[in-house]
């Protein structure tokens, strides 16, 4: 599979990124939203290796793709929502 970055809507042909087959694998897992443990959940089931070594090599697949600027995390969404949950909780629990 070939990866080209666009940037500023136009394509740069001068970084083509080419993907093996377990890199593509979990490219395709991004196409949807999806959190660590579902992507190693998709390749633990394509792969025969330990959730440790798909957990890892997962992680530093989506690190190497955001230093790339070809991945971003919405990981202080995620945050801010738990954030929200909980202060929401903590304030219904208060009495009236």
């Amino acid at each position: 599979m070939l990866v080209l970055p666009v940037r500023g809507d136009v394509g740069d042909l001068a970084s083509f990124y080419t993907l093996n087959e377990t890199a593509a694998t979990i490219w395709a897992a991004l196409e949807q939203p999806r959190n660590l443990a579902e992507i190693c959940d998709v390749i633990g089931s394509q792969y025969e290796i330990s959730k440790e070594k798909v957990e890892e090599d997962v992680a530093l697949f989506m690190r190497e793709m955001c230093s790339l600027g070809l991945l971003a995390l919405a990981v202080e969404t995620e945050r801010a929502i738990e954030r929200e949950n909980h202060e929401s909780a903590r304030n219904n629990a208060r009495p009236a």
